[in-house]
C-alpha cells in the first residue's frame, strides 16, 4: 500500500482491525473494491472513453486507497455510534464525487455519464453485513430535489446503495424553492442562514442554530466566546446547515454523513453525541473526469 494514503500501517491502527470477524469481513471488500476498478473504464459510454486514456495503473492503485481509506474512515464513525449507543443509525452521502462522478463531455454538451464509486457499493455492503437492519442508508447531497425524484422513480446510481436504501433519509439542500429541506425547515433563523450563510458570521444564536445538533458543547462554547475565532460563513455550505436540520428532525435516530467537500473538515473532528462527519477524498481526486 501507498504508505502517503492508506498503508498496512494505517490499517492495523484503526480499531476495526482488533476484531477478527470485522477485520476479514473489511478485508474482503478491499479486495471487492479492487476487482471494481478492474473494468470500470468499460462501464464510461463509447463515446466519453477518451476520459480513461489518462487512468494509469498507479493513478488507479492510488485511487483504490483513497476509497479503502473512505470505508475504514465510515466503518469507524458507525463503530463508535453503535457503541455508544442502541439507536438506529443513517448513513448519508453526498453524490457527486463522493459515492459517483459525472463523467462530462469537454466540449460542453449534455451528454454525461454518472459513474459509481467502487467503494460506495462496496460499503454498503459491508455496513449491511456488519450491522444489518439497524443501519439506514440515505442521501445528502446538492443535486436538485426533481432530480433525486426522478432517481427514485428510475434508480441508476442508487442501485449500488442496496437493499438499505431508504428513500426516506433522500435529503436536497440546493437553495432554491425545489430543496425539499427548504420547504420544511420552519425556524427562521435557520432556513434564512441555510440560503444566505454569510450573515452567520459573528452570530453565536445562528451559529447554535445551524450547528447545534452535529458538533460537540466545546466547539459551541469556543464560537459562543469569540465567534471570530473561526470564519463561519466561509467553513459552513449548505449541506452542514441541512446535516444539522436533518440530524434534528430525528432525535431517536444516530448519523454519519461523508461528503468530499473540504469544509466538512470543519465538523469532523467536533462529535456530537449522535452524529458524526466524515470528510472523504473524491472519486476523482486520480481520475480524469473529461471526456
Amino acid at each position: 500500500m501507498n504508505r502517503e494514503i492508506f498503508s498496512t500501517a494505517d490499517w492495523e491502527q484503526s480499531p476495526l482491525y482488533a476484531d477478527l470477524k470485522t477485520r476479514e469481513v473489511i478485508e474482503a471488500g478491499f479486495n471487492s473494491v479492487e476487482e471494481g476498478y478492474v473494468n470500470l473504464a468499460e462501464q464510461v459510454p463509447d463515446n466519453l472513453r477518451r476520459c480513461t486514456e489518462a487512468w494509469t495503473s498507479e493513478r488507479i492503485d492510488s485511487q483504490i486507497e483513497l476509497d479503502n481509506k473512505f470505508i475504514v474512515k465510515v466503518l469507524e464513525q458507525i463503530k463508535d455510534l453503535a457503541e455508544a449507543s442502541n439507536r438506529p443509525i443513517t448513513v448519508l452521502f453526498d453524490i457527486d464525487q463522493t459515492i459517483a462522478q459525472l463523467i462530462m463531455s469537454s466540449d460542453g454538451s449534455k451528454d454525461n455519464y454518472t459513474l459509481v464509486r467502487p467503494a460506495a457499493s462496496v460499503l454498503c455492503k459491508l455496513i449491511e453485513e456488519l450491522y444489518g437492519d439497524r443501519l439506514d442508508i440515505g442521501m445528502l447531497t446538492s443535486r436538485s430535489y426533481p432530480h433525486l425524484q426522478e432517481e427514485l422513480r428510475q434508480p441508476t446510481y442508487t442501485e449500488a446503495l442496496g437493499d438499505r436504501f431508504n428513500p426516506d433519509h433522500v435529503y436536497s439542500c440546493r437553495p432554491d424553492d425545489n430543496s425539499n429541506i427548504g420547504q420544511d425547515i420552519d425556524d427562521d433563523l435557520v432556513h434564512y442562514t441555510l440560503f444566505n450563510p454569510q450573515h452567520a458570521k459573528g452570530s453565536p444564536e445562528l451559529t447554535r442554530a445551524m450547528l447545534g445538533n452535529v458538533v460537540d458543547d466545546l466547539t459551541l462554547y469556543v464560537l459562543d466566546e469569540d465567534p471570530e475565532n473561526l470564519d463561519i460563513a466561509d467553513m459552513l455550505m449548505p449541506k452542514i446547515v441541512a446535516y444539522n436540520w436533518a440530524v434534528g428532525q430525528h432525535p431517536d435516530r444516530s448519523f454519519v454523513f461523508a461528503d468530499d467537500d473540504p469544509s466538512l473538515e470543519y465538523i469532523e473532528g467536533s462529535h456530537s453525541d449522535r452524529a458524526r462527519a466524515v470528510c472523504v477524498q473524491s472519486m476523482g481526486f486520480y481520475l480524469n473526469q473529461f471526456a
